[in-house]
């Protein structure tokens, strides 16, 4: 029985490794909509008194990035294969400082469980919650590709700026620029993973959100405590 134990945990922490390296060697085929960012999947989600930005992994984009205003940068992903410190390295050098660089592990996957992801959804959000508030500030999140973790992330933020409903922002925030099965390159893997762990999860940040529970100026991590029950509606697939 040990054995089998340790044999099935040992294949399930390679398939995820395994999925993870595959996820990253795949760029986004969704080109930047920002003049003067050559960024993969790179946008403009919200402007107030900062603005905020959204893309897919800047690589050796990072001193341009600097360069074009980004005062503030939420690594969101897990780190894979130690790209994650050599960001926060490159963004040092380009002249970031270290308490403006986040680095929340979120992971798109089951691995970590509700009231972590929410917390760092909520983390996340605080940042962004204070760029957006602050003349002068820009922020810049990615995941991997700017697809799931950033598209999930960017809809929240939306939801608590906008009167919007969860299926529009879901529609035009996350499909529309590469979320789960709206790439055709993405792995089905993935796809199946981020549909059956991150989708439910959005689901449940937005009835935060639409409940008052969470909001700009309301972001206590004590909410994350009580979860949410939700069902997926069919509409909540991209096509």
């Amino acid at each position: 029985m040990f054995l089998l134990h340790k044999f099935t945990l040992s294949s399930l922490l390679f398939l995820g490794w395994f999925t993870a390296s595959i996820a990253s060697e795949h760029k986004s085929p969704f080109p930047s909509s920002i003049p003067g960012i050559d960024v993969p999947n790179a946008h403009l989600v919200a402007t107030g008194a900062g603005r905020i930005l959204r893309g897919g992994s800047p690589d050796s984009k990072v001193p341009s990035l600097a360069k074009y205003g980004v005062t503030d940068v939420i690594i969101f992903k897990n780190e894979t294969k130690n790209e994650v410190r050599g960001e926060i390295q490159d963004w040092k050098e380009s002249g970031v400082p270290a308490a403006r660089i986040f680095s929340i592990p979120f992971r798109w996957d089951n691995r970590d469980g509700y009231r972590a992801k929410c917390r760092q959804t909520l983390q996340a959000l605080d940042v962004l919650s204070s760029v957006y508030q602050t003349k002068g500030r820009m922020a810049f999140f990615h995941c991997t590709m700017g697809e799931d973790r950033t598209g999930y992330l960017s809809a929240i933020f939306r939801l608590m700026l906008e009167k919007r409903t969860p299926e529009d922002l879901f529609r035009n925030e996350m499909c529309a620029k590469g979320y789960e099965g709206a790439d055709p390159g993405k792995p089905a893997s993935i796809v199946a993973a981020v549909r059956a762990n991150l989708t439910p999860l959005y689901l449940k940040m937005a009835a935060l959100v639409s409940s008052g529970r969470i909001s700009l100026s309301q972001l206590d991590p004590s909410v994350c405590e009580q979860e949410p029950i939700v069902s997926v509606p069919p509409a909540f697939i991209c096509r």
